[in-house]
């Protein structure tokens, strides 16, 4: 089979040594923590899920009781927050504890999944180590989150005004001022990390990439894209879906903010995904002109007109029998860099963001 695939010329399917697709390449992983959020929490103390518990603590609810106690000295007061009854309970840690911690915990997934997966990358990709770090340095700049914290913010005041309201005194005051800003930065840097880093991927997806043969992988070894790409996805719907989760009626803004950001992500999500599709489809092609080219040569063996030997007929007919089995391997080969499980898995995750979506809806209007 060997000498019939390199007959047809089907062991190199796309440019660049493939012996280096595989191989490990230059470490692009090291430095220090490369965004904000990352680089103020290494500098403290400790692991960083530990503070990310601890501060989303202290700018949350937790840290609202404590500072409304402080101001009163009641803790009737301080807990008058929100009902005392386990939905009104839940929905309010929920949106000022828990989204918190899912945000830190979900740009340290995003990032080291992402570090993890450059390596993979840097051998593909033919400028190497460079072209990587040049397609993820959006993810670093600062700007982008600041710029869309006060809209986060503005939105959460104007579609909950009463959030300001019932201010016990200064410590609850000066609490309330620091945390806004501090929360929704993260949930901006949240938001920005995952739509840059799928940008990322869409970046080196319109590389010439060095693919693996199909022989070795159905998928050209475009599998780490994939796998990132939904990972990155994972993550940013669930988030989506606690949001719309810490709400007993959702506000109609809070709806619209929602879908404003479930729309990009899924068109980013398909970005990487269609540009390494392009290649994989041309990759299929080369091998099935290839096989045509190799069959036809065959056939031409065993015509009783052309054969001048019978043993050119039997080698004709064994170099047939190889590409038989080549035909049978191009036909497995892949359209995209995911299998058709994972995308049954993102379309679930896409459905149950607007499943939560429309019952919310359906609560709010039935006075749930």
């Amino acid at each position: 089979m060997g000498d019939a695939a390199s007959e047809a010329g089907l062991h190199a399917t796309s440019p660049g040594p493939l012996a280096t697709a595989g191989a490990p390449g230059p470490d692009v992983r090291g430095g220090p923590p490369s965004i904000l959020v990352e680089t103020a929490m290494g500098a403290l103390p400790g692991p960083y899920g530990l503070w990310a518990l601890l501060l989303a603590a202290f700018f949350g609810v937790p840290g609202f009781i404590l500072a409304r106690f402080l101001d009163t000295g009641s803790l009737d007061r301080a807990l008058s927050l929100f009902e005392m009854n386990l939905p009104s309970v839940g929905t309010y840690f929920l949106a000022t504890f828990g989204i918190t911690v899912y945000a830190f915990a979900g740009i340290r997934f995003m990032r080291s999944r992402t570090r993890a997966a450059e390596a993979a990358f840097t051998s593909m990709v033919p400028d190497g180590a460079p072209a990587v770090r040049r397609a993820f340095e959006p993810v670093t700049r600062t700007l982008p989150p600041i710029i869309l914290t006060p809209i986060l913010l503005a939105v959460s005041l104007v579609a909950l005004p009463d959030q300001v309201q019932d201010i016990t005194g200064p410590t609850y005051l000066v609490l309330r001022l620091v945390a806004f800003p501090v929360a929704y930065f993260v949930y901006a840097t949240f938001i920005w990390v995952y739509l840059s880093s799928i940008r990322g991927l869409a970046v080196l997806g319109r590389e010439p990439l060095r693919l693996a043969s199909f022989l070795e992988d159905s998928h050209f070894g475009l599998k780490p894209f994939g796998s990132l790409s939904l990972f990155l996805a994972l993550v940013y719907f669930v988030g989506l879906v606690l949001v719309v989760f810490s709400f007993l009626a959702l506000p109609p803004l809070f709806g619209a903010l929602v879908i404003a950001l479930a729309l990009p992500g899924v068109v980013l999500f398909f970005l990487p995904l269609y540009a390494l599709r392009r290649q994989m489809l041309e990759q299929g092609r080369r091998a099935n002109g290839a096989l045509a080219v190799a069959y036809a040569r065959a056939s031409s063996l065993i015509d009783p007109v052309v054969v001048q030997r019978p043993q050119d007929a039997s080698e004709a007919v064994r170099t047939l029998l190889a590409l038989q089995i080549l035909e049978h391997r191009i036909s497995d080969i892949s359209r995209w860099p995911l299998d058709l499980r994972t995308v049954s898995w993102f379309s679930a995750i896409l459905l149950s963001v607007a499943a939560a979506i429309a019952t919310r809806y359906v609560f709010s209007y039935l006075q749930f």
